[in-house]
């Protein structure tokens, strides 16, 4: 069998090679591959892609094409951003993308420019086609728009629901461990129901709220106010069309990290991102559309003593992803409880409505010490009200 597939190789390399080099005089042609399992491992990189292809790479009549893992996360998002570009099957092009990727001579002519994660783990001085290195979100709106079928669609389940479309839409979700069937606890994780009292104050300003996701932990109460919408339980309704729709028409919107608020950056939203534990990885995110968060908090198991992020740091504790591989260290994480949620929701109300002068001068001490832990990682603020309660934990 190996040395069936060995042949088969060689025999995908010497047809389409030349066939490719030939293309190549009439037409630029590139080769690529995306893990487009999941959205947070598509979305951003290729929004961000096409934004570079306009203004940075200047190749935007190349070919791009592109193999891809067999299952795709919202296929008409992930249709969308690929466009008119090819997805053919990684049999055929896998061998291609790595006799090209590994000859430094044809890398830059047939591989597509994207900044390919080599390893599993996030290196802190790597850069990968997630990070926005040229800026290109903030000088080019999104590529992602909806055709008319699609607005009307998602209109059509506005009215379905007696929602008021001139109102203002919010967006809020949790990272859970059912959407993925994680087998072990994630420290990303936590609770939607510690977000309920920050939604009850938004919809006294004049807002909707959906709750976002897919194959959730935990259903919302039935006797909440009619302008809360557990969408992520609406079996019969919702789709991929509905989390674009939804998405595109909030004000900002609220998350735990999870690839969820990568619709945030898709449709250039702010997000509060509230039980925020990865300042590992906070690089690889565009603070212009992440204005605030909150952390969640460390503390050792055997005496219940908070720690501060220097530490944290230091241990490199937001690296471990799960609960069980921080246990064993003799540490444990606090999630935000809703009075934190609530105060910094008010926080971000402000700025969205333009009524918060953007500033994390306060802060400046701590946020250098994360730009020497996660460099190049932007302009972030943590929310005043969490910021001065915890301020020793910040030092």
């Amino acid at each position: 069998m190996i040395l069936f597939y060995k042949f088969l190789e060689i025999l995908i390399l010497f047809f389409f090679i030349p066939t490719i080099v030939i293309i190549s005089l009439f037409k630029p042609i590139k080769i690529g591959y995306i893990k487009s399992r999941h959205l947070g491992t598509y979305a951003t990189p290729l929004e961000i892609l096409k934004c570079e292809k306009k203004i940075i790479y200047g190749d935007g009549n190349a070919l791009y094409i592109w193999f891809k893992d067999k299952r795709t996360d919202n296929v008409v998002l992930f249709n969308k951003l690929i466009n008119k570009d090819l997805i053919l099957p990684s049999f055929i092009l896998k061998p291609l993308f790595q006799f090209f990727f590994n000859k430094l001579s044809l890398k830059e002519k047939y591989i597509i420019p994207f900044r390919y994660l080599k390893k599993n783990n996030f290196e802190k001085l790597e850069l990968w086609q997630t990070r926005d290195i040229h800026s290109v979100l903030n000088k080019l709106p999104s590529t992602v728009k909806l055709n008319q079928n699609e607005e009307e669609f998602g209109k059509k389940y506005l009215l379905l629901k007696k929602i008021d479309e001139k109102k203002n839409f919010v967006c809020f979700s949790n990272r859970g461990s059912a959407y993925k069937d994680e087998k072990v606890q994630s420290i990303r994780n936590a609770s939607i129901l510690t977000q309920i009292k920050s939604i009850n104050y938004l919809l006294k300003n004049n807002y909707v709220a959906f709750r976002m996701g897919r194959n959730e932990n935990t259903k919302l109460q039935e006797n909440l106010d009619k302008n809360i919408i557990d969408y992520a339980f609406d079996d019969s309704n919702k789709s991929d069309i509905l989390d674009l729709f939804l998405h595109s028409k909030s004000n900002f919107i609220i998350s735990n990290s999870g690839g969820i608020n990568n619709f945030a950056t898709i449709f250039r939203k702010p997000k509060f991102v509230v039980d925020f534990t990865q300042f590992n990885d906070l690089n690889t995110e565009n603070s212009y559309f992440f204005p605030l968060l909150i952390p969640k908090i460390f503390r050792k198991i055997i005496n219940k003593k908070k720690i501060k992020f220097s530490e944290v740091f230091n241990l490199g504790l937001d690296k471990l992803n799960t609960l069980e591989n921080l246990n064993k260290l003799g540490y444990e994480i606090l999630d935000n409880n809703e009075d934190e949620i609530f105060e910094g929701t008010k926080e971000m109300l402000d700025i969205v409505n333009n009524n918060n002068i953007y500033s994390n001068n306060n802060q400046k001490k701590f946020w250098d010490m994360v730009n020497e832990y996660s460099p190049n990682m932007g302009k972030f603020k943590v929310s005043e009200y969490f910021f001065n309660k915890n301020k020793d934990l910040f030092d």
